[in-house]
């Protein structure tokens, strides 16, 4: 029997079917090697791939896990590049900064509710594991939030449509948190939270203050960088 729970406030909701993995290169895509900061893992398990549509203005990178190469202590050295990424925020005046939270397992609502109380993180989305009632089948829900709030009486709707769902589980939530360092502690030591994930600006700013960034920037100002960092729920999963 499926649990119904109270209502919140939801500004969109986007099915999804879980794949092997999270993530996967954008196509025609010229790439653009030039821009590539330092690599995030040593073993090249996770990489950067930075990429520009021919008539776009916009350069999308995007931060991408190499199965081949792929280990448990791999995500694990990846998060300990974290308190590092976060003391240099913290250091360069940033108040607050992008984070892309992974779990070590599916959450409740009721655990998520908890975490941001405890933090004051701002979620802008979550990304809740779902089931199919029927056979089984793993799915996913990405929702969006509005005041940190989630509106159950909505996502019950989605889950007694046409294909019948149940919630396993919230597995990933992206949002901002503050740069204190009480706080950023409190996460990282939360035994729920595999990875607080930070580097999305650190990236961002690797990348606009390279000469080459900068120059081809001085020739089109509406050129601009777009940063995708997700979350590694289903790496970590595989590797476990």
């Amino acid at each position: 029997m499926r649990k119904i729970f109270p209502t919140g406030i939801i500004t969109g909701l986007l099915i999804v079917t879980i794949a092997t993995s999270s993530f996967a290169s954008p196509s025609n895509k010229l790439e653009m090697e030039k821009y590539t900061p330092n690599k995030l893992s040593d073993d090249n398990s996770i990489e950067l791939k930075i990429n520009k549509e021919k008539e776009s203005k916009e350069i999308e990178a995007d931060v991408i896990v190499n199965s081949k190469n792929l280990t448990l202590n791999s995500l694990k050295k990846y998060q300990k590049k974290m308190p590092q990424y976060f003391k240099k925020l913290k250091a360069e005046g940033y108040a607050s900064v992008p984070a892309t939270i992974t779990f070590n397992e599916t959450i409740s609502f009721e655990e998520l509710e908890e975490i941001i109380n405890d933090t004051n993180v701002d979620v802008n989305r979550i990304f809740v594991r779902t089931k199919s009632v029927s056979d089984g089948n793993l799915g996913a829900l990405t929702m969006t939030l509005e005041d940190n709030r989630v509106n159950f009486e909505k996502l019950k709707s989605i889950l007694d449509g046409p294909v019948e769902l149940e919630v396993v589980g919230v597995y990933a939530a992206e949002g901002t948190i503050n740069t204190d360092e009480e706080i950023f502690e409190t996460l990282t030591e939360n035994n729920n939270i595999f990875l607080v994930d930070v580097s999305k600006q650190i990236i961002e700013n690797q990348i606009t203050n390279s000469k080459e960034f900068k120059f081809d920037k001085s020739k089109d100002k509406k050129l601009h960088i777009d940063v995708n960092v997700y979350d590694l729920f289903w790496e970590l999963q595989q590797v476990k």
